[in-house]
């Protein structure tokens, strides 16, 4: 599947995603787009994540106090952190154990609302690329 279905398919389901330039600056600080980055944005990798996929939960909004800004950037970390699970059970990456890893993916998603849209889009960016 293209990069722009599988795009175009999250973006109907969540209407959420991180613009891919955006995507491709948040490895540079902003400074510059870093266009390979932008345009792999949701194919298949098997390197870990630089940062989310989606925003909505994960980057706080304009005005927000410095409990949610803190709440947000520990979703990020922890969003960021869990595409290594997924790397571990889909087999892309070596690591011991995968069905514990898609264990706590799951039970990561079921507990915290905010990371299910970017878990899954994690696990569809990886399956679906692959096609």
């Amino acid at each position: 599947m293209s990069c722009f279905l599988l795009r175009l398919a999250c973006a109907i389901r969540y209407g959420n995603l991180r613009d891919p330039d955006a995507f491709g600056r948040a490895k540079t600080m902003g400074l510059l787009a870093n266009k390979d980055l932008a345009r792999g944005m949701l194919e298949w990798t098997k390197t870990p994540l630089h940062t989310t996929l989606t925003v909505r939960g994960l980057d706080p909004e304009d005005g927000a106090d410095t409990e949610r800004k803190e709440r947000c950037r520990e979703l990020k970390k922890l969003a960021v952190g869990f595409f290594k699970n997924v790397l571990g059970f889909m087999g892309d990456r070596i690591m011991p154990y995968p069905a514990q890893l898609a264990q706590e993916l799951i039970a990561a998603g079921y507990k915290d609302a905010e990371l299910r849209d970017e878990l899954y889009c994690q696990v569809d960016e990886q399956e679906l690329g692959r096609l």
